[in-house]
Order: C-alpha cells, then sequence, then structure tokens
C-alpha cells in the first residue's frame, strides 16, 4: 500500500499484520495467558505425579510453567511491522 500523493514524499504504509489469534482486546490475550499457563502447570504436575519416572512435583510445575510461558508468548506475540 502507497500514499497515494506520488511524488518524493511519497511514504510506503506498511499493511498492519495482526498476531497468531489475531488482533484481541487486551481482555481476551490475558485470558488466552492465563488459561494456557493453567493447563500447562496441570499438565506438568499430573506428568510428574503419574509417569513411572519419579520426578518431583516441583519439577513438574517448572517444566509445565516454562512450557506454558512459551506457548502463552506464540499465541499472543505480535509480529513487527516491517518497513519496506
Amino acid at each position: 500500500m502507497y500514499d497515494q500523493g506520488g511524488g518524493a514524499d511519497a511514504v510506503a504504509v506498511p499493511p498492519k499484520e495482526p498476531s497468531m489469534l489475531g488482533p484481541l482486546p487486551v481482555l481476551y490475550r490475558v485470558t488466552v495467558v492465563v488459561v494456557a499457563l493453567l493447563a500447562s502447570l496441570a499438565a506438568g504436575a499430573w506428568l510428574a505425579v503419574f509417569t513411572p519416572v519419579p520426578t518431583p512435583t516441583g519439577t513438574g510445575l517448572l517444566v509445565g510453567l516454562g512450557l506454558g510461558v512459551l506457548s502463552a508468548t506464540v499465541l499472543v506475540h505480535q509480529t513487527p511491522q516491517r518497513v519496506r
């Protein structure tokens, strides 16, 4: 998309690139992050308790928290606008 004025002062207007889930309002973004973190914490604790590998529950929670932060970041990240 370009400014229709033309000439030397024409400025390129970069298109808006939405996040993975689209341009969500702040409340929905926070909700997505909280749900992702809670689900991953629960999954990490469940794996630590119910797998045959002896793992402390705290370690499962930390692994779940790390994966939750990663997945929440991927879900609501916004790509920076590129100037052409």
